[in-house]
């Protein structure tokens, strides 16, 4: 998409509302805002918008956790119903069950993924300061020949200390035709 404006034509980058990534990946929009925010995505709720990198990476993630319509399709259209089966006894537990999670492999590629856009905007942003401070030093030399023309030059002085006078002005030469 883009915009005309000013002489100017700008590239903007497609947004997405959490809700619509959410219906693309078959997904609730609470179970596609978990995900926003576990990649850490700033979002508030299901009308919130992300850019299309951010929608990509949310994609990504869903395939690698194997969720949504990367699920296995046992999980999304079972073939046979199941039978029923009594549930067992349900008794409350002594100590709340702890869940060990482990660093994933996914999460340490979304940290490569940014670590590289933060990169790439850093060597932009000095690029832009070296451009910036070249065309600067430039202006400033520039500046100052300029001064250093327009400046009246000072009287000549002999070696007595006196200023020297200036030379006889020249009469103009009459012209003649051949």
């Amino acid at each position: 998409m883009s915009r005309y404006s000013g002489g100017q034509v700008s590239s903007l980058a497609k947004k997405l509302r959490v809700y619509e990534i959410a219906k693309e990946l078959n997904l609730s929009n609470k179970e596609a805002l978990d995900l926003c925010l576990a990649l850490g995505i700033d979002v508030k709720s299901h009308s919130s918008s992300v850019e299309e990198a951010h929608a990509d990476r949310v994609r990504r993630r869903a395939q690698r956790e194997g969720i949504g319509i990367y699920g296995s399709e046992a999980e999304s259209t079972p073939s046979e119903p199941e039978e029923a089966v009594a549930d067992p006894p349900v008794t409350a537990p002594s100590e709340p069950p702890v869940e060990h999670v482990e660093a994933k492999p996914q999460e340490d590629e979304d940290k490569r993924d940014l670590a590289a856009v933060i990169a790439q905007e850093s060597a932009k942003r000095e690029e832009a300061e070296r451009v910036a401070i070249a065309n600067a030093g430039k202006l400033a030399r520039e500046a100052t020949e300029q001064q250093a023309a327009t400046r009246p030059k000072p009287a000549p002085v002999s070696p007595s200390g006196q200023p020297v006078p200036p030379p006889p002005a020249r009469k103009p030469q009459p012209l003649t035709s051949f």
